[in-house]
């Protein structure tokens, strides 16, 4: 049996309560209390002082896409260019640099207008990118994901002729000709023309994404991979050969898509009876769908019209009908349910499917909504009355304060990114970040989550104050809160007996440190049951 002690620190145990030390014997909590209790027990075990550091739970994020985050950090990075300029730099650069990488195509993700702080506020459209490279494909998708730019090239190659029209998407054009902007379905002929990712190199990706997340303090990820955009079984056979040759660092949890509700029946049937499922480290989850697009592409579908464009009212990525069928399915076979909504409409339409196929209000197969940005408190009111898991990702705050100025009406901006109005009202909600369309960072993420700033920390109160969360609530948002959304909160998110040793030692207090520190905090020591994945 192994076992370990850590001493000497500042144990959060829940706000106003802390330990100085606790007890691991393989990989969970047995024991928490005061150095002098703890170190009574210290025959046999191994020793770590955190010489007064905090203690906090392992962070869970509840919704990203992991393999995505290894997979981005080996194509152009544009996360936070200040202007169309430095995007068409960036990818000239990468052209010049990483010939081998650029071959078959240039791809990159991260660009959005809201951080366009110099030259032209506009989308990057077919001209701009046209001047990266007009031999091969120029494919850059925004930082939301639901909207790319591309160049002329890919065009071509992907046959996008005059009159096309794809259901569920939109091709922007300007006197009939495409722009380059494509937005949600859509974008699937342009995305085709990306080469499928191997399963080698998605090992690489998910085993540098994990070490980068470990180092951050995050211990869980529940994780949307499983898309109809990649070969699924590819994607869990490169995730299962990983913690296979031991290099799974933190647990993971897949948020799964489909192309149809037939998939998700053979996926019942096959994957998850397989034993390889059955542990606490690589497990299956709810069913991913997405009902509509995002606020920087004005596809979320909102119950007003976009004040910058009032004659639009979002895209319906998927059908009241296809959300029936799918809800159908899952109630059958009791597999949970997440769905990707931005707009109220989004989240109206989506809870009114919820409420005919699971119509049990204490929502035993934890469904729940991911972003859920756009909203107002009667809407808060009618899906707290079902306990709706709301996913939310504060560190959207960065650039959506942005782009909601002239697109969103005042009024409903003051009732949307409700996460303390959520919270009052008894309600689950699960912190993340969506990375890679923000960095993985769970401090940025706490810092939006207390302080309610863009990333110019603007405006200098907060917005909307109110709806601040305490430091407390964001941690526990993002620690039990987010093990409450996988069934998992009585073994994970808290530091206490009987719960998985997932945790990290900080540099600095986060509790009592100032709001703005938040964001440069960094761990010292990251254990996943009990063992040290990051640091000493």
């Amino acid at each position: 049996m192994k076992k370990t002690i850590l001493y000497n620190g500042r144990v959060y145990q829940s706000r106003g309560h802390f330990a100085q030390a606790l007890l691991i014997e393989d990989g969970v909590i047995t024991a928490v209390g005061s150095n002098e209790d703890i170190l009574a027990q210290r025959a046999g075990c191994a020793l770590i002082d955190c010489q007064g550091r905090t203690v906090v739970p392992g962070f869970n994020d509840s919704h990203g896409h992991l393999a995505m985050v290894g997979i981005t950090r080996r194509r152009v990075p544009l996360l936070d260019a200040t202007s169309i300029d430095e995007v068409i730099r960036r990818g000239q650069a990468f052209l010049r640099e990483k010939p081998e990488l650029a071959r078959d195509g240039i791809w990159g993700m991260g660009w959005h207008v809201s951080t366009f702080t110099e030259g032209e506020r506009r989308k990057i459209d077919r001209r701009d990118l046209d001047r990266v490279s007009t031999d091969v494909p120029v494919i850059f998708s925004s930082a939301c994901g639901h909207m790319l730019a591309c160049n002329s090239k890919a065009i071509e190659l992907a046959g996008i002729t005059p009159d096309l029209e794809i259901p569920g998407g939109v091709i922007e054009r300007e006197g009939g000709v495409p722009t380059g902007v494509f937005l949600e379905r859509a974008r699937k002929p342009i995305l085709s023309l990306i080469p499928a990712t191997t399963e080698d190199a998605l090992e690489q990706a998910i085993t540098e994404a994990m070490a980068y997340a470990v180092s951050l303090g995050i211990t869980s990820m529940q994780t949307n991979d499983l898309q109809t955009t990649a070969d699924p079984k590819l994607v869990l056979k490169a995730y299962r050969s990983v913690y296979e040759h031991g290099k799974g660092l933190l647990r993971t949890h897949h948020q799964v898509s489909f192309p149809d509700p037939e998939a998700l029946r053979a996926h019942v049937r096959e994957d998850r009876a397989d034993p390889a499922f059955q542990g606490d480290r690589h497990t299956l989850g709810p069913l991913k769908l997405f009902k509509d697009g995002t606020l920087g592409g004005r596809s979320a579908m909102v119950s007003q019209p976009y004040l910058d464009d009032p004659q639009n009212f979002g895209v319906e990525v998927m059908s009241g009908q296809e959300a029936a069928s799918w809800c159908q399915t899952a109630a059958e076979l009791s597999v949970p349910v997440v769905t990707h909504t931005i707009g109220d409409r989004a989240i109206e339409e989506m809870l009114a499917v919820y409420e005919q196929y699971f119509p049990d209000p204490a929502n035993p197969l934890r469904n729940g909504l991911i972003h859920c940005q756009i909203t107002n408190h009667a809407l808060l009111r009618r899906m707290a009355d079902r306990h709706i898991v709301v996913y939310y990702q504060p560190i959207f705050l960065r650039t959506d304060i942005d782009a909601m100025k002239g697109r969103i009406a005042p009024e409903i901006q003051r009732e949307s990114y409700a996460f303390k109005t959520y919270l009052r009202m008894g309600s689950p909600i699960a912190l993340g970040t969506d990375s890679p369309i923000e960095d993985l960072d769970p401090f940025a993420n706490l810092y939006c989550a207390v302080a309610r700033k863009d990333k110019n920390g603007l405006p200098e109160g907060g917005f909307y104050p109110e709806e601040r969360l305490s430091i407390e609530e964001a941690i526990d948002g993002y620690t039990i809160g987010s093990s409450y959304a996988q069934g998992q909160e009585h073994k994970k998110g808290r530091l206490k007996a009987g719960y998985l040793a997932d945790l990290t030692v900080l540099d600095r207090d986060v509790f009592t440190c100032g709001v703005d520190e938040i964001k440069g905090i960094r761990p010292v020591l990251t254990m996943v049951g009990g063992e040290v994945v990051f640091g000493q």
